[in-house]
């Protein structure tokens, strides 16, 4: 891990040449990236991995933020690290992939060209991640009077002087589920607010960067994207409500958030007091070095080139990154001792004991035969505003891009089982929901226990009595009923959804 200075040099930097949230870089060179590293390579550890910023991540650190550190503590805050025994560095990349059975570690095997690069069979939606200072779910986000300010203090005053909007489809996504369920006591819709009310009079202001990101994630490729605007009858039976798909994907981001399915994970936690690095810029921490490159690499060949399923990555050093969805990759290879970039898997394979300059070699595994380099470019979804569009399509999601170089560790029969980062700053720690999962509050729970979870809905009609009476129960928990989710996204993707 770099040092405290060097880093809080590094981000200072950053901050002065860079808009918040941007790339560092929007073009990659494997030739020059190497030669950097040759001439210096402590010093190009340090620096964030290139990037390619097809979107643009709105979550921004302050200044402070960067020179205090305090980003690292509240990214890892947010790991759903719950029940998650400590990992070490023979961390098993098998155990977070969809089918482990089939499994892939053979250098060869994974040479195929059908694996050197890959994509997910279907696209997590983007969606905004829906910031506390502008009111979480409270966002009225179509209505133009809004301020949508920086300063939560504006956006809580124009919603407390303005409790009716000037249009029912101009409501933010809380209050139309509220009126959805009957819920006089507007219960989500207060709940949104007193996040960033409770922050808000303990610190004077709401970080921007705090938001739903770690529900949108699992919730972006868990449940079925929203394609079209729906209208449906809020529970006093009278009442025509238009829900967005921008509104259903927040609801479902607020559910994951809160009640979320099923997770596999692997990675670790780095404190940045404990960093220390030695004359090659390598962490000396076990815990800030992991996910280790093997793990990193078999993780996402196996998942989104063999799976085709997405996973979430995050890399906790870097600002810029973290809880987003890979949907892609690609796989370029380089000669670990020469340096220089290669065209075929072969040519960057070479014996460690001719590894003559092997800045890592008291690292290597004792079964390491071979060593190859690997320059890996992944795309990740990234966040996009809410709009009060009657269509949604792949076409309006964005993503981002990032290299990260590394070399892998190979034995003698050709698996891949170690290798060494070639930056600090690389993903460290990967999660996805299972295939399958769902995420249920207790109130679901509560309705398939009573055989109400069957119940149809298609709209027209106020919900079932009982989902209802469950329901705005749920809400004081903080999270809609997932029934109620699934219901909307089904009504969007069905005939009578409205799309352009």
């Amino acid at each position: 891990m770099p040092s405290t200075r060097n880093l809080r040099a590094l981000f200072l930097a950053a901050t002065c040449i860079l808009l918040p949230g941007r790339a560092m870089a929007d073009n990659f060179s494997l030739s020059e990236s190497l030669k950097a590293f040759e001439a210096n390579p402590k010093k190009f550890m340090e620096t964030l991995p290139p990037k390619d910023s097809g979107g643009k991540s709105m979550r921004k650190f302050s200044r402070e933020d960067l020179e205090k550190f305090s980003f690292v503590a509240q990214k890892n805050k947010r790991r759903p690290l719950n029940g998650r025994a400590k990992v070490k560095r023979n961390d098993q990349a098998q155990s977070l992939v969809d089918f482990p059975a089939s499994f892939e570690s053979n250098l060869q095997t994974l040479n195929k060209p059908k694996l050197l690069k890959g994509k997910v069979a279907e696209r997590p939606w983007s969606d905004y991640y829906w910031a506390l200072f502008n009111g979480q779910l409270a966002n009225r986000y179509a209505e133009k009077a809004f301020p949508n300010d920086e300063d939560w203090n504006k956006n809580f005053r124009y919603l407390q002087n303005h409790p009716q909007s000037s249009s029912l489809e101009t409501l933010s996504p809380a209050e139309k589920y509220d009126l959805l369920i009957g819920d006089e006591a507007k219960t989500l819709t207060k709940l949104a607010l007193k996040d960033g009310e409770d922050y808000y009079r303990e610190h004077g202001k709401v970080e921007d960067w705090m938001g739903l990101c770690h529900g949108w994630a699992p919730a972006s490729y868990a449940m079925p994207r929203p394609s079209g605007a729906i209208k449906v009858l809020a529970a006093d039976g009278k009442t025509t409500l238009t829900f967005y798909p921008a509104d259903i994907k927040a609801l479902a981001s607020l559910l994951w958030a809160n009640h979320p399915g099923e997770t596999r994970m692997v990675g670790g936690r780095c404190d940045i007091q404990k960093a220390q690095t030695d004359e090659f810029g390598r962490a000396k921490n076990q815990d800030c070095f992991d996910t280790n490159p093997a793990t990193w690499h078999l993780a996402v060949v196996n998942q989104l080139g063999m799976a085709k399923r997405p996973l979430i990555m995050d890399s906790t050093f870097d600002y810029e990154v973290w809880n987003f969805p890979l949907v892609s990759y690609e796989i370029n290879f380089f000669h670990p001792g020469r340096m220089t970039p290669v065209k075929k898997m072969e040519e960057a394979l070479i014996p460690i004991a001719e590894h003559t300059g092997d800045r890592f070699k008291k690292f290597r595994a004792k079964e390491t035969a071979f060593i190859v380099g690997v320059s890996m470019t992944v795309r990740y979804a990234v966040e996009t505003e809410p709009q009060a569009k009657l269509s949604d399509s792949s076409a309006n999601d964005k993503s981002d891009g990032a290299t990260y170089l590394y070399d892998l560790e190979i034995d003698a029969q050709g698996k891949v089982i170690g290798g060494e980062w070639f930056m600090n700053v690389h993903p460290d720690f990967l999660w996805t929901p299972t295939p399958g999962a769902r995420a249920l509050t207790p109130g679901d729970e509560l309705l398939i226990k009573e055989k109400q979870a069957e119940a149809s809905w298609d709209g027209r009609a106020a919900l079932p009595a009982r989902w209802l009476e469950v329901a705005r129960r749920s809400s004081k928990g903080g999270a809609p009923l997932a029934l109620i989710v699934e219901s909307l996204i089904k009504l969007s993707n069905g005939p009578a959804a409205m799309k352009k």
